[in-house]
């Protein structure tokens, strides 16, 4: 009998009530019953690659990445079509990304970093003379010009955003006064009417030489106590910067330069709290692009008193290895670049603090030949997920392609919906877990709720989900256990009370190959007379998936 066949043959007898009730299931049990083909996966995270369209056959660039939900994400950046660079605004909405409508702009402009602040409140900036601030509000884009520090718009640039609150927004980026080349820094503030410059110190001119100064990267480290990062410019020499924000005032902070190369730029910078603080760059460059080109990977951590450089691994032969963004939060440090590999292409590139220093861990990028271009530009926290983004080239010959990914750890314990599942006659029904499926959790019980009251349902255990679920001839419901890949299927008989809720007790026994492993579980049960859609009377609880940690 084939699984559908046994699918039917199960919803009839329980149609006829004379499904087995098993109310104290081991789960464990059943797992580690489920065959050859159920194989606990190794808890190893890994990064992999999110489907991300182009949009035309031009190069692109993601330069900024941000997001509430894996659902609800944003990247921007620039593509360039037959007329030059134009700007780039992707949202990701449930699995699919879209280009958004931006306002015109001069052929050339390219969107640099976009931030969150909540439902329908998107930041992102980008320009370089002048520097544009732009809003969504969950309809539309609107375009606002940051006031210039100086007379001229002419010589601004602005870098990256932090939007904290509807009316707490900060941009960084540089302001050339003379348009001479002698940048100077420049931070905005949006209080939710209008930007205004918000005065930003430099370092001081003591010696009559050629000075520059820009901010790249800014981050929140607690209330009231933000921190910006960048590079200033003595002569042909690049020098790390970076300044405090306590609530009324910006300092420069005193940094050393890298030991090994007497130079440093920052390109970003993430702190977990004003004694946490973390900024990543490169050093041995002299591009006069703001933000570097390519060098040597280079890291800083303050303690809250002072700013010590942190070895990184430097897997590139030739000393490219610039690191570009860096994310410190409760689950580590993570930051990510390029690098030249042997063939002289470029990979993408991540590292991970082991507790002395950044170590190179495997990215996914785009397969190619070795010598195609890979580039990480920025890195999110989205939801409960980490994520980053750049762009990137099988061979030396394709043009670079948006590039997102997101890391996946196979053993952490979560529990996630899946599919929509088919309404009964008191609208759709609901299915969900009251705690965390870890191994030993012997308290683990699921919640069913929108079942016909009083009555005889159904759940089904598989370990393969189907979120676009099949529809069951002759019952109308929709099935999201996916039949055909599940290890195996078992019925579970359930009784709802008179308010139309269930409840399962799903014990997870203490046993450590159960790390890793997945199952789906999806609700059943049958109304006394037939209600749309269901011409059977038959509803159907979405799949909800539950991976087990160690």
């Amino acid at each position: 009998m084939n699984r559908l066949a046994m699918f039917s043959a199960v919803l009839a007898l329980a149609a006829a009530r004379q499904v087995i009730c098993v109310r104290a299931l081991l789960l464990g049990s059943a797992l580690l019953l489920g065959g050859p083909r159920l194989v606990a996966q190794a808890c190893d995270s890994f990064w992999l690659t999110v489907p991300t369209p182009a949009q035309g056959p031009g190069v692109h660039r993601i330069l900024g990445l941000s997001g509430l939900e894996p659902g609800d994400a944003w990247a921007v950046g620039g593509y360039d079509d037959e007329s030059g660079s134009q700007p780039l605004a992707l949202h990701r909405t449930g699995e699919t990304w879209e280009a958004t409508v931006l306002p015109v702009m001069p052929p050339g402009f390219v969107m640099s970093s976009v931030d969150v602040a909540g439902a329908h409140d998107v930041w992102a900036v980008g320009g370089q003379g002048p520097a544009q601030a732009f809003h969504h509000d969950g309809v539309a884009w609107t375009l606002q010009e940051l006031p210039p520090p100086g007379a001229s718009t002419a010589g601004t640039g602005v870098s990256d955003v932090l939007a904290l609150a509807r009316d707490d927004v900060w941009a960084v980026g540089h302001d050339d006064l003379d348009l001479a080349g002698q940048l100077r820094t420049a931070v905005w503030h949006w209080d939710g009417a209008a930007w205004s410059v918000i005065p930003s110190p430099n370092v001081p001119d003591t010696s009559g030489g050629f000075r520059a100064s820009a901010l790249v990267s800014i981050a929140a480290a607690g209330p009231g106590a933000l921190f910006a990062v960048g590079e200033w410019r003595l002569d042909d020499t690049w020098l790390p910067l970076a300044m405090r924000w306590d609530g009324a005032t910006w300092t420069l902070l005193t940094l050393p330069a890298s030991q090994a190369d007497g130079d440093g730029r920052l390109r970003s910078v993430s702190a977990r709290s004003a004694q946490d603080v973390w900024a990543v760059g490169l050093s041995r460059d002299t591009s006069a692009v703001v933000g570097g080109g390519y060098g040597r990977a280079f890291a800083l951590h303050f303690d809250g008193t002072q700013w010590t450089e942190i070895p990184v691994e430097q897997p590139s032969q030739w000393d490219v290895n610039p690191l570009s963004a860096v994310l410190a939060d409760e689950h580590g440090v993570l930051a990510v670049g390029t690098w030249e590999n042997r063939s002289q292409g470029l990979d993408s590139l991540i590292v991970r603090y082991d507790g002395t220093g950044f170590v190179a861990i495997p990215s996914a990028g785009i397969p190619g030949d070795m010598q195609g271009s890979n580039e990480l530009h920025d890195m999110a926290r989205i939801g409960d997920e980490t994520w980053t983004a750049g762009d990137g080239s099988g061979t030396f010959f394709d043009k670079k392609v948006p590039l997102v990914e997101r890391l996946v750890d196979p053993c952490a314990a979560s529990v996630a919906v899946a599919g929509t599942g088919t309404p009964g006659c008191a609208g759709p029904l609901e299915i969900g877990a009251d705690s965390v499926p870890t191994v030993g959790n012997a308290s683990l019980v699921l919640n069913l709720a929108g079942l016909p009251p009083s009555s005889a349902a159904l759940a089904l255990l598989g370990t393969a989900a189907d979120a676009g679920g099949t529809l069951a001839a002759g019952y109308g419901v929709l099935v999201h256990i996916d039949l055909a890949a599940t290890s195996f299927l078992l019925p579970i008989g359930l009784t709802s009370g008179p308010d139309g809720k269930a409840v399962l007790p799903l014990p997870i026994p203490d046993n450590p190959q159960l790390a890793g492993m997945s199952v789906v579980l999806q609700g059943f049960a049958q109304w006394a007379s037939p209600c749309p859609p269901s011409s059977s009377g038959w509803c159907s609880t979405p799949a909800l998936i539950l991976t087990i940690a160690p």
